[in-house]
């Protein structure tokens, strides 16, 4: 897949935003807007750039046909672009939108300016351009759901929807809806492109550099009254209150479509559920197994509607996370019928093309949920969560990244979020840990976490991403002198700024360890900055950047020898977790990143062998940092327990029922975090053993951990093209490996002795070695 380009700045603006008054905003507002217009002969093309602020979502002939704008931020603020050719008819067009603005009411994970508006200009002509002769009915159905029991998803989501469809127009999209009473619109502010005098303008407009995502029709598993599947159309009498509960089958998301005739007037509450659960204690347990029908129940966030009485069909704005909706139907005087639920799905469009198979019983359950959990969690960015918070955080997204690698080469959406960390740097020298953000967070460790990322773009992509790795480099200069001047005495990184988060430990305050509160510094954030350092070295002198990269490789030398030599226990043989930190019990964390760093000696790594899993006083990474651990197992020659110890977490949670893996093994807030899906990266890279020798896959190593399991199969779409690799490995030294890679790449293969097979030529490579037998090659 070739690397989207930067978006670039739209031509000279002809229209405005326009909006249905010149007042200042309220707390929340919403509008519908239509364009009547006249074809005599349908163009070969008529394209148009729309954006909004915030949200729109677009029409044609009562056809929707997109969403927006992208997520981004005022100086760089999105719009799309749309061919309307393919759905105009001769005669009478209406091109319609609704705009919603949500003033401080909106998600954490969307920044917007403080005025409403909707954009629209036309390329091959201005006719559709706002404001012109376009038309605005401000929507008074819409309110904010303040009802809303579930206070826990306000911070992140904002409120809900509230709607009352007796006071909103009917089939206003549709060109048959006579708008005579609506208002002209106004125009609420030019768009300022470009401005020669360095002004930085709100709304500078820029081309949407993700596809949209994908809407996939699916139905419900199943409808439920009392615990009991029923079917559709189902009736509520006058006088009647009732709940049902429509199951997916799996946590998912997507738009929910019901469709309701009658009831005029009766409100109806759908709530979206992550999982059942029980209350206890006055607080919400969720259940295991998550799908315990029998004794729990649905709880979460809700929107809620009053019906007009006709045929109403309830879609939310923004899409919902869930498993099961709860369709709570209050009392009123008239009957309503659910005729109809089904929902549409939707995601960020990956094809994840790759396969793999292994002998071990759990991989197949392994893979599906993993894909299925990044799916889940991304959209116009990558996210931590699809339920709570939407965010696009650094730890988690360089994960998922190099999941869209393997799985389907696709790196847009890396590159998208690569570029958003880049734009929120600030003059002390760190990134915000997630953006977009309308409230700037900073985890310092994520900026290191940034730059690996980005070192793990450059290797994936080569040659063709120079100019754009290139263009990081200053960023990533300045995260490295933020670090560079908060080494202590001690040669360690000490106090820093914000919040020093490591990982979700039990005893660990906010994620904080004791070694980060103490003032001589981490081994973490030493050795996670070694590492940094190793990999902005490779990223300066591989794109032939002026940069300099001698002193930091000097840096980094001093960085290795300091842990070394003041947090290596010669007694326990175990990395302390910081200088003088005896008394702490040891970490997980220390070891693998002192390993990962390179700062362990062979003598060290040979020492903690066999004891990161099986000594149980070690403080344990949670299933995000595991990744970590198991790259250190790896590193170490050491993976022997791969499938039977390091996923051992992985395996409750089948048996739990999950669907998706949650943010931590145990109490869970978040019930899907694409961090926890890394296994199936460690598929490809370690047990099949895959990785480029050469940024861009312009040379091949194939090294797999014979030690991890008996045989492995698997192929996977490269920036060079398809690679496939099957082996077979046996105690009694009974080997084979069969793998094709593209013709003309350069390929390496380890064998089991150690020896490496050189294939200048890559294509098909056969290798079988039999116990006291000649081997046979091909």
């Amino acid at each position: 897949m070739t690397p989207t380009p930067d978006p670039s700045p739209f031509p000279s603006p002809t229209a405005h935003f326009c909006w249905y008054d010149r007042e200042r905003p309220k707390p929340f507002s919403a509008a519908f807007f239509r364009r009547a217009f006249e074809i005599s002969q349908i163009p070969y093309r008529l394209s148009i750039i729309v954006s909004a602020d915030n949200r729109y979502r677009l029409w044609i002939n009562g056809i929707p046909i997109g969403r927006g704008p992208l997520k981004g931020t005022p100086s760089r603020y999105y719009a799309e672009t749309y061919d309307l050719a393919p759905f105009l008819k001769q005669g009478r067009n209406v091109l319609a939108a609704e705009v919603r603005w949500l003033g401080d009411l909106g998600p954490i994970s969307e920044v917007h300016t403080d005025e409403p508006g909707l954009y629209v200009q036309g390329i091959e002509t201005e006719i559709l351009d706002t404001p012109g002769k376009w038309k605005v009915h401000p929507d008074t159905s819409l309110s904010p759901n303040v009802d809303d029991p579930y206070k826990a998803a306000r911070g992140w989501l904002g409120y809900l929807d509230k709607i009352d469809y007796r006071v909103q127009p009917t089939n206003w999209q549709s060109p048959e809806f006579n708008d005579y009473h609506w208002q002209t619109t106004l125009s609420v502010g030019e768009v300022p492109i470009r401005n020669p005098w360095g002004i930085d303008p709100a709304h500078c407009l820029v081309e949407r550099d993700i596809p949209h995502l994908l809407e996939t029709p699916l139905d419900f598993d199943s409808i439920l009254l009392n615990r009991t599947p029923t079917e559709f159309p189902f009736t509520i009498l006058p006088g009647e209150s009732k709940e049902l509960w429509l199951d997916a089958g799996k946590l998912t998301t997507g738009y929910p479509n019901l469709h309701f005739t009658g009831g005029e007037g009766r409100r109806i509450d759908i709530t979206y559920a992550e999982a059942l659960g029980k209350w206890q204690d006055g607080r919400w347990e969720k259940s295991r197994p998550r799908s315990d029908i029998d004794s729990s129940e649905p709880h979460g966030y809700s929107d809620s509607i009053i019906l007009d009485g006709g045929q109403t069909v309830f879609e939310p704005f923004h899409w919902r996370t869930f498993w099961f909706i709860k369709v709570k139907v209050y009392s009123g005087d008239q009957a309503v019928t659910l005729t109809r639920a089904d929902y549409r799905f939707t995601t960020y469009p990956q094809d994840f093309s790759a396969r793999f198979i292994c002998a071990h019983p759990q991989v197949k359950k392994l893979w599906d949920i993993s894909l299925r959990t990044l799916q889940l969690c991304a959209h116009e960015t990558y996210e931590d969560c699809p339920y709570f918070e939407q965010l696009n955080y650094v730890g988690d997204t360089r994960l998922q990244a190099l999941c869209s690698y393997y799985l389907a080469n696709d790196t847009s959406l890396a590159k998208r979020c690569i570029q958003l960390y880049r734009h929120s740097l600030q003059s002390h020298g760190l990134t915000a840990s997630r953006e977009p953000c309308n409230e700037r967070q900073e985890i310092p460790a994520f900026s290191l976490h940034w730059i690996l990322m980005l070192n793990d773009y450059w290797k994936w992509v080569g040659p063709d991403g120079r100019d754009f790795v290139r263009s990081n480099l200053p960023a990533v200069i300045s995260v490295l002198s933020y670090f560079r001047d908060h080494l202590n005495q001690h040669g360690f990184v000490g106090e820093l700024d914000n919040w020093t988060w490591t990982d979700w430990v039990a005893g660990w305050e906010r994620g904080v360890s004791p070694a980060d509160q103490g003032g001589n510094g981490s081994t973490y954030h030493t050795a996670l900055f070694a590492l940094a350092l190793e990999a902005a070295t490779r990223l300066i002198d591989e794109t032939e950047s002026s940069d300099d990269s001698g002193q930091w490789k000097a840096l980094r030398e001093q960085l290795l020898i300091s842990i070394r030599e003041k947090t290596w226990s010669s007694e326990d043989l175990y990395f302390l977790d910081g200088p003088g930190r005896e008394e702490d019990p040891f970490s997980q964390h220390a070891q693998a990143w002192a390993i990962l760093s390179g700062a362990a000696t062979s003598e060290q790594r040979e020492a903690l062998k066999g004891r990161l899993l099986d000594d149980t006083e070690l403080k344990k990474m949670s299933l995000f940092q595991r990744f970590y651990l198991c790259q250190a197992l790896d590193r170490i020659g050491d993976s022997s327990h791969f499938f039977p110890k390091t996923l051992d977490p992985w395996y409750q949670l089948i048996h739990d029922a999950f669907t998706t893996w949650p943010e931590n093994e145990k109490n869970t807030r978040s019930d899907c975090h694409a961090w926890s899906s890394w296994p199936v990266i460690e598929f490809f890279q370690s047990l099949l053993g895959a990785r480029p020798a050469k940024p861009g896959w312009r040379e091949i190593q194939i090294a797999p951990r014979y030690e991890a399991t008996r045989s492995a199969c698997g192929s996977f779409p490269s920036p060079v093209g398809e690679i496939s690799i099957s082996w077979e490995c046996d105690e009694n030294g009974f080997f084979r490996i069969d793998a094709k890679t593209p013709t003309g790449i350069p390929t390496y293969l380890t064998l089991p002795n150690g020896r490496t097979n050189s294939y200048p030529d890559g294509g098909f490579i056969e290798l079988e070695l039999r116990p006291k037998a000649q081997s046979v090659e091909a």
